[in-house]
């Protein structure tokens, strides 16, 4: 099989991991990115917090192969990443694994700061129906007790 068609068929089978994943409808980019629609996956469904980047996917068949592109790799996601964050997947010659690469700053604004936020405003909103309950409750002890009276 030629690289470049195994490179192909490795974008499909890590489209179809994210879309059984995440429940989205990633595919290849037409015309392989060099459209108005930029990397190697673009999200058709536009409903996942993966569209925010730029998704660059590499296969090498080895290890040699692997070892002398990866930092070119890197630089192409970069480049081709225009004003979005970029993200490149790779896959480990010989192995099952898929491995992530992406700038630790963007994960960490995008991704994690983005949870934390969530998990805050979640809190908050618990706090304030738990609060909310609290007064409920206390207005009937209250009328309970006038009631005894």
């Amino acid at each position: 099989m030629n690289i470049k068609k195994a490179g192909n068929e490795n974008e499909r089978r890590i489209a179809k991991i994210i879309n059984e994943i995440l429940g989205v409808e990633y595919k290849r980019t037409e015309l392989s990115g060099g459209g108005d629609k930029k990397g190697d996956l673009y999200d058709y469904g536009k409903g996942s917090p993966l569209s925010k980047y730029n998704i660059e996917v590499k296969y090498h068949g080895n290890w040699r192969s692997f070892n002398k592109c990866f930092k070119n790799d890197i630089y192409q996601a970069i480049s081709q990443s225009g004003n979005k964050n970029w993200l490149l997947i790779e896959h480990i010659p010989d192995s099952s694994f898929d491995v992530v690469v992406l700038d630790l700053k963007d994960y960490l604004i995008n991704d994690i700061l983005g949870q934390m936020v969530v998990n805050k405003a979640e809190g908050k909103e618990i706090l304030y129906k738990f609060e909310k309950i609290k007064k409920e409750v206390d207005d009937l002890v209250a009328e309970v007790k006038k009631y005894l009276k």
